[in-house]
């Protein structure tokens, strides 16, 4: 027997605005660290293999998606090896968008 439901869903949130208790809930600060630096590795990779697969927008654009969530994390819980992870992600970006800015002057038109 088929049944069908249909609900209503409204996101209060603008578009790339996050939830205020979004963050999880770490026993021991050590784990949340360890989040933060895996989501700054992946971040480094998709922008890398974007960059590679001559996607410049996307390559800087994964960049800028995940500068909120670390300014975030950084406000509540500084910690200096992310903020020097972040440096590098925005001088990887620097590079990224001063290669394609020069690679888009020498497009043909």
């Amino acid at each position: 027997m088929r049944r069908e439901s249909h609900s209503t869903l409204n996101n209060p949130l603008q578009p790339g605005q996050n939830p205020p208790t979004m963050w999880p809930q770490f026993s021991d600060s050590a784990r949340g660290k360890a989040f933060m630096m895996l989501n700054l590795y992946l971040t480094f990779k998709a922008s890398i293999d974007f960059y590679e697969a001559g996607d410049c927008p996307r390559a800087m654009g994964v960049i800028d998606m995940m500068m909120p969530s670390i300014d975030a994390w950084q406000s509540r819980s500084f910690d200096m090896d992310l903020d020097a992870d972040v440096k590098l992600l925005e001088k990887l970006q620097m590079n990224e968008r001063s290669s394609c800015s020069a690679l888009k002057s020498q497009v043909p038109y």
